[in-house]
């Protein structure tokens, strides 16, 4: 992590550091110069943060890169996708986060249920890694359905897996299924 230390070079820009109260936090500091975003012309210096702030100034960010993709150039690129899809993956980059933003996730998809789909394929994606290792632990192996958060199906083979969703759901909501393998070995 780096205290950067900003040095405007126009009177523009150098009117607007005088008018801010610094030192001051932000969420993003974009320095545009001919349709990209400059990042010379900066003095750099090391500061300590504690494990438990820098987890989630990660967090953070794997949340906005989600959400927003990675800025490379300027002006940034609108996107023709719902902004609550994106929202909705952001939140749901891992269990923790899905945890942390429930009550969120939860009006996306009351106020948006086409997204319905997207979020229980992210769901299971998200819990699969737990599953498998709850179900390696008692060394049961083979291919295994998950719906949301919750295991139900599974067979030796993935067919046999799926013609068990097959029994419990019904057809519209068989995309919503996210399978995966526990193997031996």
């Amino acid at each position: 992590m780096y205290l950067l230390e900003v040095t405007p070079w126009s009177t523009d820009a150098l009117e607007l550091y005088q008018s801010i109260p610094l030192p001051v936090p932000v969420d993003a500091a974009l320095f545009p110069a001919d349709g990209t975003i400059m990042y010379d012309m900066l003095d750099v210096m090391a500061i300590s943060i504690g494990a438990t702030m820098a987890k989630n100034i990660k967090e953070d960010a794997r949340v906005a890169k989600a959400m927003h993709g990675i800025i490379t150039t300027l002006p940034i690129p609108l996107s023709d996708e719902d902004p609550d899809a994106g929202r909705l993956r952001g939140f749901m980059m891992n269990r923790d986060s899905i945890i942390a933003n429930w009550d969120k996730i939860q009006d996306i998809i009351h106020r948006k249920p086409d997204l319905s789909t997207p979020y229980y394929q992210m769901l299971g994606g998200a819990y699969t890694r737990m599953r498998r290792k709850e179900i390696k632990d008692n060394g049961i192996y083979g291919w295994f359905a998950i719906y949301g958060w919750a295991v139900i199906a599974g067979g030796k083979a993935r067919n046999i897996a799926e013609k068990a969703v097959q029994s419990l759901l019904p057809p519209d909501t068989y995309d919503r299924v996210v399978y995966f393998e526990v193997k031996q070995k």
